[in-house]
């Protein structure tokens, strides 16, 4: 690899590395909240409990996204079945998610 290709990819680590720290910054300090990030509920009528979809949802991006970021190191290139499989698995989650918001706001609806 020449000297531009490595300067590129130093700065991409670089930048993400920064954009995490400060996420992370941000969320412990309370300018990111996160008091609702895994529960479901409407406001103060509604008990607020645990949302197994929103857990799911979560846990399967953050691997997704460690999964991403430790193979972007890999300069010879993603296995066949990772880059095929993420993806998939991605959008599963992503479906899970969305159907289970479905059929709470239905639910609500009709009660």
């Amino acid at each position: 690899m020449d000297g531009l290709t490595n300067l590129a990819y130093v700065a991409t680590l670089v930048f993400l590395g920064a954009l995490a720290l400060i996420v992370v910054f941000q969320a412990l300090t309370g300018k990111i909240r996160l008091a609702g990030l895994l529960r479901n509920g409407l406001g103060d009528e509604v008990p607020r409990r645990l949302s197994a979809a929103r857990a799911q949802l979560l846990v399967v991006t953050v691997l997704a996204a460690t999964a991403s970021l430790a193979l972007a190191g890999n300069r010879n290139g993603w296995p066949l079945w990772l880059s095929a499989g993420l993806p998939v698995v991605l959008a599963v989650s992503n479906t899970i998610y969305i159907w289970s918001q479905y059929r709470r706001l239905r639910a609500a609806s009709h009660s």
